[in-house]
């Protein structure tokens, strides 16, 4: 990658930006247009359409000297005491007390470091091209990278470690659609989505690959005649024993939602274990935990809750057929509300880094962090949320902030595609390993060709290449930090 210069052009990210449409908060799937929040806007694709902003809404800090007169070279001391310093070329250096490097702002780069002067997030940006990298858990690099896309729109690589994450592109020749090739434990595999408008905002949610039975639909969130005792052969993987604090599974199921419920979380843990064993860098130390934070019973009861509620509104979906999974005709479609703002949609995993203003204060959400949502779309494209789980060092639980609709939409598209994976685990269960039979007929599974896509076969070697990338920015990003200064 070309050295990092001054034709390289800045635009604001999160504080520690992930995603932007990933790194600053952005949705996995989110809008390709960002609101008009007060939010920190990512790359913009060669199709005009901006990508997801971060969820914080943008908070002016007292202790903090304006931007005008950052712009002028010299020392700005901060109330903590620390020092923000400006040179000749316009390059802000941030140092707390002890003197130690904690942010740059530069043409094209913005950083925030750690203690150990390791970047831990950074958002660049040149030619065209962005790159945002944030150390999640345990340090694991997370990455984002947004390429224009010869046949137009923008192509986005998302890396969770070297070898997980996946590769966004539109469908050409099937409007409205857009493809995701992921990659989890080796195996490649795709999810469609289609897109749909809100106030001006376009979003996507996953289209089902399978449709079935309205019977099926209707058996999975109904309770049993006596509670089942399930084989749950994920007791016996390892994440579950380094988690086994975190993660308290059913003693017997009521409903074929609780058991779906607890695979559910189990994919998580999962997901959890395999990224804090891919983790990269010399120096890990001072990172947060990457143990996920523990679920209460309470919590729990709102997920199985909103399983529930999940299933029966894809059930109604699937009960108009086909055609009421299609994606809009034209761009003036009338507007459909996000899923994450509609009623009984409360709890939300975070799926990735955030960073946010949490009762005043800077602080980080995480992944496998939990939020729930406390009220409705603000003017500024921002929804209140309270934090329900979080680790040490993170925001803290019951601490209330806002994050934009973008990340909200990231989070219950991932939830929409797990409930999906649960539905068709049931499926293939029912009447096996002591789950009781389902309904007359079974499921009733039927393929739908408009949710089904091959995917990318280069899907490792993209996102090998993305993390390579971003270890070569990072150590140019940690060269720039110390370069010249007063």
């Amino acid at each position: 990658m070309r050295r990092i210069g001054n034709s390289m052009r800045i635009r604001r990210i999160c504080a520690a930006a992930l995603f932007g449409s990933v790194l600053c908060g952005g949705t996995a799937i989110a809008a390709t247009q960002k609101p008009a929040a007060k939010s920190t806007p990512a790359a913009k694709p060669a199709n005009n359409t901006a990508r997801p902003a971060t969820g914080t809404k943008a908070v002016r800090n007292p202790s903090r000297p304006s931007p005008a007169e950052l712009k002028t070279p010299g020392a700005h001391p901060l109330r903590d005491g620390g020092v923000i310093k400006t040179d000749a070329k316009g390059f802000q250096r941030g140092f707390d007390k002890t003197g130690h490097i904690r942010t740059l702002e530069a043409p094209g780069i913005r950083a925030h470091f750690n203690a150990n002067g390791r970047p831990q997030s950074f958002h660049v940006e040149r030619n065209g091209f962005s790159q945002t990298l944030h150390r999640g858990p345990g340090g694991v690099r997370v990455v984002e990278g947004v390429h224009p896309a010869m046949g137009g729109g923008a192509v986005r690589v998302v890396g969770y470690g070297p070898h997980r994450g996946f590769v966004e592109r539109p469908i050409y020749g099937r409007y409205g659609y857009m493809r995701r090739s992921y990659l989890v434990g080796g195996r490649p595999y795709a999810v469609v989505y289609r897109g749909y408008r809100y106030h001006g905002l376009y979003f996507y949610r996953p289209v089902p690959a399978l449709i079935y039975a309205p019977g099926y639909y209707g058996w999975a969130v109904s309770p049993w005649a006596a509670p089942a005792s399930i084989q749950a052969g994920f007791v016996s993987q390892p994440w579950y024993g380094a988690y086994g604090e975190t993660f308290a599974p059913y003693p017997v199921y009521a409903s074929p939602d609780q058991w779906m419920t607890d695979q559910m979380l189990s994919s998580n843990m999962q997901q959890a274990y395999d990224v804090s064993r891919d983790t990269q860098g010399p120096d890990l130390s001072g990172y947060p935990p990457a143990v996920p934070p523990q679920i209460s019973p309470e919590l729990k009861q709102q997920i199985d809750d909103q399983v529930k509620l999940e299933v029966a509104e894809m059930g109604k979906a699937a009960s108009g057929g086909p055609a009421t999974l299609a994606p809009p005709a034209t761009p003036s479609e009338p507007d459909e509300v996000p899923d994450a703002l509609r009623p009984g949609h409360i709890a939300f995993r975070v799926v990735m880094p955030l960073s946010v203003e949490a009762d005043g204060e800077s602080c980080d959400l995480n992944t496998d962090d939990w939020i729930l949502r406390t009220g409705d779309l603000q003017p500024d494209g921002t929804v209140p949320v309270k934090v329900a789980t979080s680790r040490p060092d993170e925001c803290g639980a019951g601490s209330t902030t806002n994050v934009s609709l973008n990340d909200l939409m990231t989070m219950q598209n991932e939830q929409d595609q797990q409930v999906m994976a649960v539905l068709k685990m049931a499926a293939d269960t029912m009447g096996k390993s002591g789950m009781p039979a389902g309904p007359a007929g079974g499921s009733g599974a039927t393929p739908f060709p408009g949710g089904t896509s091959s995917p990318d076969t280069d899907v490792a070697t993209t996102l090998q290449k993305e993390q390579g990338e971003a270890a070569s920015t990072e150590n140019e990003v940690v060269a720039t930090s110390t370069a010249g200064g007063l």
